[in-house]
């Protein structure tokens, strides 16, 4: 309900800003997105939502049903480019590829936990990708709050 009003809000906000003095507050939710695609912290909520419902289901459903989303959300995010800053979607992308690497590693380990040198390689995958996505992560945070200083510094200068 708080999400749809928050989207209804961000909404009439873009065409009359002074209306809505929450739309200041808002601001964190679609700051760095584009005006045409505001919407779309709200399709990443919803994803996250429809994923962790999927575990009611048997695994199999459930990996299936998230991978989905994982593989739909991630070819609109390349359909719509809906962020300003190009760097968010190199993280994007890695974050759909260690979603789905992950859960595609835990379909694997749940219809064959005998064959060890296949598991070993899985889980190199899994290790791998998610390890290459916290790092690149880490160093766009570091580099978003430099960049970040070195405007406030040069304000206040």
């Amino acid at each position: 309900v708080y999400k749809r009003q928050a989207l209804y809000i961000i909404t009439q906000g873009r065409a009359n800003p002074g209306k809505y003095k929450i739309h200041e507050y808002l601001l964190v939710l679609h700051q760095g997105l584009k005006p045409e695609v505001i919407y779309w912290e709200f399709v990443n909520t919803l994803r996250k939502i429809i994923i962790l419902l999927s575990l009611l289901f048997s695994r199999t459903v459930s990996i299936n049903i998230s991978l989905s989303m994982l593989l739909t959300t991630g070819r609109l995010q390349i359909y719509l480019k809906p962020y300003k800053n190009p760097e968010y979607y190199k993280i994007e992308f890695l974050a759909v590829m260690a979603g789905v690497t992950t859960i595609t590693g835990a379909l694997i380990y749940s219809q064959d936990q005998q064959n060890n040198s296949l598991n070993g390689i899985v889980f190199f995958a899994i290790a791998f990708i998610n390890l290459k996505f916290l790092i690149e992560w880490i160093f766009l945070l570091l580099l978003l709050y430099t960049y970040k200083r070195k405007v406030i510094l040069a304000v206040r200068a």
